[in-house]
């Protein structure tokens, strides 16, 4: 029977290196990109108010002006 040895160098001897490594990574750019996710619906939710607050204001001097 045959005796299955890999060498230090083969492919399967840091597999499970890899792997962690490849999950870290992107765990990594998940959370950056839920990061910038959380802030790009911050500065939305920031600009709905402003536009809000700009739409009232013009009724509100439409409104002084009749």
């Amino acid at each position: 029977m045959a005796n299955f040895d890999p060498p230090d160098h083969h492919w399967a001897a840091d597999f499970d290196a890899r792997l962690m490594s490849a999950f870290t990574y992107l765990k990594d750019k998940v959370d950056e990109l839920e990061r910038r996710a959380l802030e790009a619906e911050k500065k939305d939710s920031e600009r709905d108010a402003a536009l809000a607050q700009a739409v009232a204001d013009v009724r509100f001097y439409r409104r002084g002006s009749k």
